[in-house]
């Protein structure tokens, strides 16, 4: 039987259509399930974060800060585990305690590249559609860990034919990492490098731009009347960025609309391969395993 990895079309893009195509015709992003996913959750992102709850939905004022929150998939971890570095640069140096440590999961965190990173084996092999849309594979914006920090990746899956995983490297040594089950330890966002290639950045004078040099001048007075009140009412807040251009032929956006995850996998139940039992003593800095 054939591949379907290896059999599937790949269409090439043309850069001056690359925003067309991307607006107006589907665009697939497959995930292959190589492994045990049944557990495993991959949803578009939220607006919402829990920090930014907390602080009196102040921070929702930011339009750029929710869109970046919303612009992808989340991936979350379907376990909850603590992880421990002991400083050492080496491979294994990492410990790691599982909520349950006969669960199917104890292979999926491992320390493999060393130098106090957390290693997140994935479930599945991801695969374009179209020649030059890569995938950034990165933490998810403005989620906050204590002393971890995700790193990020830029991968080709419109030719690989294999895995990546997701990693966060630990700051402070015999420090404690925890994830809880349902954190968001991964987020994908798909990506155009030749667009990225093609840009020229230009430093200019505004007296070159005479309309945009006269509407800055004017916001910028205004903010500073603004920020110099600090009783300023909620109705005073000036809203420019939210309400968008003047000009209602460019496309402004408030929020992101992402489509659902369409699973096809008639699924049976999955077989659990116990691994060794796995405690660990934070207090006394011990490891121990039992079979």
């Amino acid at each position: 039987m054939t591949n379907p990895v290896e059999s599937q079309i790949v269409e090439e893009i043309d850069l001056n259509d690359v925003p067309n195509i991307l607006t107006t015709s589907p665009y697939n992003l497959t995930l292959y399930q190589v492994g045990d996913d049944s557990d495993w959750i991959i949803e578009q992102a939220s607006s919402k974060r829990n920090w930014m709850s907390a602080n009196n939905d102040h921070a929702y004022r930011c339009l750029p800060l929710t869109m970046a929150n919303q612009a992808g998939w989340i991936i979350r971890l379907p376990f909850s585990m603590t992880a421990i570095w002991n400083g050492n640069q080496n491979r294994d140096t990492v410990r790691f305690e599982l909520d349950d440590p006969l669960n199917k999961y104890w292979m999926v965190p491992s320390n493999l590249f060393g130098n106090g990173i957390i290693t997140f084996n994935l479930p599945w092999l991801f695969r374009a559609e179209r020649k030059g849309v890569n995938l950034l594979v990165r933490g998810c914006p403005n989620f906050l860990k204590t002393n971890a920090t995700p790193l990020e990746g830029l991968v080709e899956i419109d030719w690989v034919p294999f895995t990546f995983t997701m990693n966060w490297k630990i700051q402070d040594w015999n420090r404690p990492v925890q994830f809880t089950k349902g954190d968001p330890i991964g987020f994908i966002q798909p990506m155009c490098v030749d667009i990225i290639e093609a840009t020229q950045l230009q430093v200019k004078h505004p007296r070159e731009n005479p309309s945009l040099l006269a509407e800055y001048t004017k916001w910028n007075r205004m903010r500073k009347l603004l920020n110099n009140d600090p009783m300023r009412p909620r109705s005073e807040w000036q809203k420019f960025y939210h309400d968008g251009p003047k000009d209602k032929s460019i496309k402004h956006r408030t929020k992101i609309i992402l489509k659902k995850v369409i699973d096809t996998i008639a699924r049976r139940p999955a077989k659990v391969e116990s691994g060794p039992q796995i405690t660990y003593d934070v207090h006394n800095n011990i490891i121990s395993f039992k079979d």
